[in-house]
């Protein structure tokens, strides 16, 4: 056996057993959450963008933007209750689904918990 072969063997898998472990894939603790279809109402669409860029929360927003693409106003439709002792990216809630029922949106998250937020009133109702 060629030792020059099986030491280039065993480095290359040294090489690529690194490459994978540092992945950025491999040290996810979670798959990113899928894209959700806006709505629109009239000339409103409504969105549930995954990082709302709010320090203390990722998921459970709803942002409405007018018919040029201006953001009108953003809601948290629910609070993500966090435990100190476990890492935070593991435990955010996103919006799976959106639809539109009536002045109503109906919501969707992670966990199977949905809400209904009052177009008109701007108020949110757990189901």
């Amino acid at each position: 056996m060629n030792k020059a072969l099986t030491l280039k063997a065993w480095m290359a898998s040294v090489l690529l057993t690194g490459c994978l472990i540092h992945s950025p894939f491999a040290l996810a603790k979670r798959l990113p959450p899928k894209p959700v279809d806006c709505v629109t109402v009239k000339s409103t669409r409504y969105c549930a963008p995954h990082f709302a860029h709010d320090k203390n929360q990722q998921g459970g927003f709803i942002v409405a933007f007018n018919k040029h693409g201006r953001r009108l106003w953003k809601k948290k439709i629910y609070t993500v209750s966090y435990d100190d002792q476990l890492e935070r990216d593991v435990q955010h809630v996103y919006i799976t689904d959106i639809s539109v029922e009536g002045h109503w949106l109906h919501i969707i998250n992670e966990k199977a918990q949905q809400y209904w937020f009052n177009l008109k009133t701007k108020t949110t109702v757990p189901n």
